[in-house]
This record gives C-alpha cells, sequence and structure tokens, in this order.
C-alpha cells in the first residue's frame, strides 16, 4: 500500500459513498455506496474500507449549496465526525494502556 492511500466519504443521511485516492499520483475513484441504517452501523462498515485499503488520511466533503450556506446535512455529518474521533481517540486510548506497559516491559 502506498502511504498516500486516501479515503473519501460523500456523507448522506442515508447513504454514504466510499471513494479511494492516492495523493502522490493525484488520482481517484469511487469503490462503494454504504447505505446504512445508524452511525454505529455506519462506523462498523467504514472500518471494514479501513481495514481493506490502510488509508493514510480521510477527506469528508462538507454540503454547502451554492451560496457556501450550508445544506442540512451538514449538521448531522458534523456531528457523525466529532462521534467518529470520539470512537477513535477511545481506540486509540485503549491500545495506548496495552502498548505502554510492553514498551516499558521491553
Amino acid at each position: 500500500m502506498s502511504d498516500s492511500v486516501c479515503l473519501g466519504l460523500d456523507y448522506g443521511g442515508r447513504r454514504v459513498g466510499i471513494a479511494l485516492g492516492y495523493q502522490d499520483l493525484s488520482l481517484a475513484r469511487p469503490l462503494k455506496t454504504i447505505v446504512y441504517s445508524s452511525d454505529e452501523e455506519l462506523l462498523e462498515r467504514i472500518a471494514l474500507e479501513v481495514k481493506e485499503w490502510n488509508p493514510t488520511r480521510f477527506v469528508v466533503g462538507l454540503p454547502q449549496y451554492e451560496d457556501h450556506k450550508p445544506h442540512p446535512i451538514a449538521k448531522k455529518l458534523l456531528n457523525f465526525v466529532s462521534y467518529w474521533n470520539l470512537v477513535l481517540v477511545s481506540r486509540w486510548f485503549a491500545w495506548m494502556k496495552v502498548l505502554l506497559p510492553l514498551k516499558q516491559s521491553v
């Protein structure tokens, strides 16, 4: 896998489009559409893509109108991203609790 693999998310209220991009090639392509019924289900499905593609970064589109006013789904998206960050941080802390004792014993 390249160090420049990006996973792009086009967030919608019931579906999320996933794109795979390579920053070093300035290339992206659609990958799949995830249909979901809860944020937890969406996180699980995104986690499967992360496991498969091992991206180094994420790109999340923020929906807005042509006059740059936020689209109503933008608030839900920002809430989801905040939730996602909390989940990622809590998982990171859980891993650090496992890894730190291992590092200190070496």
